[in-house]
């Protein structure tokens, strides 16, 4: 918590500008807390977060520095292999928007406990 502050006003965006202020988040009063949960986002998308101080006469400081953060990509839907043979067999699955790539992970159980290298 910052010297003097009594609590702090939260804002978010879609953009650095703060032009496109989310729905309930422009200047909202997060009281003394240091963190706040934000829900409701869209999947792969970039967000923008800046906080201010106020104390107990009602005086607010400037805005923080801004944090950008990309929420994580929808995931994925892994369909049906095919080429399968005796000794491989070629995973598939469907794009998900926004994905800048994929991991993909092969076991011999359903648990995932035996994973194969490579």
């Amino acid at each position: 918590m910052s010297a003097g502050a009594t609590g702090y006003y939260l804002d978010i965006a879609t953009n650095a500008s703060f032009t496109a202020m989310l729905s309930g988040y422009n200047n909202l009063s997060v009281r003394k807390h240091v963190d706040q949960s934000v829900q409701g986002l869209t999947a792969g998308t970039p967000y923008y977060y800046r906080v201010r101080a106020t104390n107990a006469t009602g005086g607010a400081s400037g805005n923080s520095n801004i944090i950008g953060v990309t929420t994580t990509p929808p995931s994925p839907v892994a369909t049906g292999a095919t080429n399968v043979s005796q000794t491989s067999f070629t995973a598939n699955w469907n794009a998900s928007t926004g994905a800048a790539g994929y991991y993909l992970d092969v076991a011999t159980d359903v648990n995932f406990t035996a994973m194969l290298s490579g």
